[in-house]
C-alpha cells in the first residue's frame, strides 16, 4: 500500500512538472498538453498562451457591450474585460480617481494602494505629496518633487519663494499671496482671499452670503444659516416651525427659549401663536377680523364696520357699478360724474350736489335734480356736449368767450370809424364818401400826388 501511494505522489509530481512546461499555464483559458508541451485554447482564444482573445472567433463576442475590432474588443463606457461583460462602475468611490475599476475590484494607480485606491502608498509616494505645489515623479528610483518653479522649493514644495510685496502684509493671514496670473512669467502678485474677508491685502470683514441673509440669519462663509422659521438661500422663505404655530401670526419671532423654539409674540399680543391680545374688541371683531392693540378691529377683506359686522358688497351685487365705473378688489371706482357705492348716482339721476353736471369744469349746475348747463356753450343731461359744433356759431354767441372777444373788436372798430367820420365832415368839411377816414389817402396811391380832394361846400345839398 505504501508503494502505491509512492507511485501516485510521483506521478503526480511527474504530471505538474510536465504542465508547467506550457507558456504561462495556458493563461487558464486552455489545456497544457503534457506530450507535446503545446496549448489547446478554448474557443475565442489563441496564442501560444491562450492569452490572445478573438472575439470574431467567439459565439459572445462582446457580450453585447463593445465592438468586436480585429484587435479586441472596444467596451463601451462602464463595462471592461477581454469580452466587455465586467462592470467597471462598481468600485468603491470609483477608486477615488486614483486606479481602474474592475467587477468591483480597483487597480490602483503608481503611489496609491487600498481597496479604494485612497492611501498614498509611502514607498512610491513623495515627501507630503509636495503638499499640493509641485507633482511627484515615481518613476524615478527614489520618488521626487518637482516643484512650482520661482514659487515653491523644498523636498516636500513646502517652503514658499515668496514675491508678495510688503504693502500686501502677507494678505494678513486671511488669504493666500500669489501672482494673479500663473500663466505669466512677470505677473503681479495678489491676495486671494478666505471666505469672509475682502480687501486688497484680506484686512476687512465682508458677507458673501447672499443679500447678507436679509437679516434672517447668519453668514457662515457663503452660506447663510437661517434662524427658525425662514430657509431658502438669502433666509427670505417662511418655513413652518412646529412649536410656533402659523408663525407666530406675523406678531412676534419664533425664538429658541430654553432649548426649544417658540413665539416671543410682540407687545400687546399672547398665546402659542401671538393671536391673543391684552384689550377686547367688540363682539371679538365677529370672527371677521383681527384684534388690534387698543381694542379696535382690523377687518378681513370684505367686511366692514366697528366689529366687521358689515359684509361688504361685491361688484356684481352693485349692479356691474351701473357701467358708470370700474371693479376695484369688489369696490366700484366711479367715473368722473358719478358717485355712490354702485356709481348711479349723477344730478340728473336724483344724487346730491353737482355730480354729473360737470360743475368742476364749469359746464353747469345741479338745481333740483336737474343739471342746469352754461347757456349757449354746454347741452346734454349733464352738460358734457358743446352747444356750437362750428367755430363760426361759437363766435357768433353772445355766451362764448370767443364770440364776446369778436364782438368787442368789432364795436371797437366801428366806434373809431364813426368818429373818424363825423371829424371829416365837421371840421374838414367832407361830405359823401370823401368824409370815410382813409379814402383820401386811397385815392392818392392810386392816382398820384398830383390828386387832391375838391372842397365841398358844407351846406350843399347831397341830393
Amino acid at each position: 500500500m505504501r508503494r502505491v501511494l509512492l507511485v501516485v505522489i510521483a506521478a503526480t509530481v511527474l504530471c505538474g512538472v510536465a504542465r508547467s512546461q506550457c507558456v504561462d499555464d495556458c493563461s487558464s483559458h486552455g489545456d497544457c498538453d503534457a506530450t507535446t508541451n503545446q496549448c489547446n485554447c478554448e474557443e475565442g482564444w489563441t496564442g501560444e498562451n491562450c492569452g490572445t482573445y478573438q472575439c470574431d472567433q467567439h459565439a459572445d463576442r462582446c457580450s453585447g457591450h463593445g465592438q468586436c475590432r480585429e484587435a479586441g474588443c472596444v467596451c463601451h463606457a462602464e463595462y471592461g474585460g477581454h469580452n466587455c461583460a465586467l462592470p467597471t462602475n462598481n468600485c468603491p468611490e470609483n477608486c477615488k480617481g486614483h486606479g481602474s475599476c474592475l467587477d468591483g475590484v480597483c487597480t490602483c494607480d503608481l503611489g496609491y494602494q487600498g481597496t479604494d485606491c485612497g492611501t498614498v502608498d509611502p514607498s512610491v509616494a513623495c515627501p507630503n505629496n509636495c503638499s499640493g505645489h509641485g507633482f511627484c515623479d515615481v518613476s524615478a528610483s527614489s520618488p521626487t518633487c518637482y516643484c512650482m518653479p520661482s514659487y515653491w522649493t523644498g523636498e516636500a514644495c513646502d517652503v514658499e519663494v515668496s514675491q508678495c510685496p510688503t504693502e500686501l502684509d502677507f494678505c494678513t493671514g486671511h488669504g493666500i499671496c500669489g501672482p494673479t496670473n500663473p500663466l505669466l512669467d512677470n505677473s503681479p502678485w495678489g491676495c486671494e482671499c478666505e471666505p469672509g474677508f475682502c480687501g486688497s491685502k484680506c484686512d476687512s470683514v465682508c458677507s458673501n452670503c447672499p443679500n447678507n441673509c436679509t437679516g434672517h440669519g447668519l453668514c457662515l462663509g457663503t452660506t447663510c444659516s437661517c434662524f427658525a422659521g425662514f430657509g431658502g438661500d438669502d433666509c427670505t422663505q417662511v418655513v413652518a416651525v412646529a412649536t410656533c404655530p402659523n408663525n407666530c401670526s406675523g406678531h412676534g419671532r419664533c425664538n429658541e427659549v430654553s432649548g426649544t423654539h417658540q413665539c416671543v409674540c410682540d407687545e400687546g399680543y399672547s398665546g402659542e401663536s401671538c393671536t391673543l391680545t391684552s384689550n377686547t374688541c367688540p363682539g371679538n371683531c365677529n370672527g371677521n377680523g383681527e384684534c388690534q392693540p387698543g381694542g379696535s378691529c382690523a377687518c378681513f377683506a370684505g367686511f366692514t364696520g366697528t366689529n366687521c359686522e358689515t359684509v361688504q358688497a361685491n361688484c356684481h351685487a352693485l349692479n356691474n357699478c351701473s357701467a358708470n365705473g370700474i371693479c376695484q378688489e369688489g369696490a366700484c371706482r366711479c367715473n368722473p360724474g358719478f358717485s355712490g357705492t354702485d356709481c348711479s348716482q349723477a344730478c340728473h339721476t336724483g344724487g346730491l350736489g353737482d355730480v354729473g353736471c360737470h360743475a368742476d369744469i364749469g359746464h353747469g349746475v345741479c338745481i333740483d335734480g336737474s343739471c342746469v348747463c352754461k347757456e349757449d356753450e354746454w347741452d346734454g343731461i349733464g352738460c358734457e356736449t358743446p352747444a356750437h359744433d362750428s367755430t363760426l356759431g361759437a363766435i357768433t354767441s353772445k355766451s362764448s368767450p370767443l364770440g364776446i372777444i369778436v364782438v368787442s373788436v368789432v364795436g371797437a372798430a366801428a366806434a373809431l370809424l364813426l368818429a373818424g367820420y363825423g371829424f371829416n365832415y365837421m371840421a374838414r368839411g367832407k361830405r359823401g364818401l370823401n368824409a370815410v377816414p382813409g379814402v383820401d389817402a386811397l385815392r392818392s396811391s392810386m392816382k398820384g400826388d398830383d390828386y387832391e380832394s375838391v372842397p365841398e361846400n358844407r351846406y350843399a345839398s347831397n341830393y
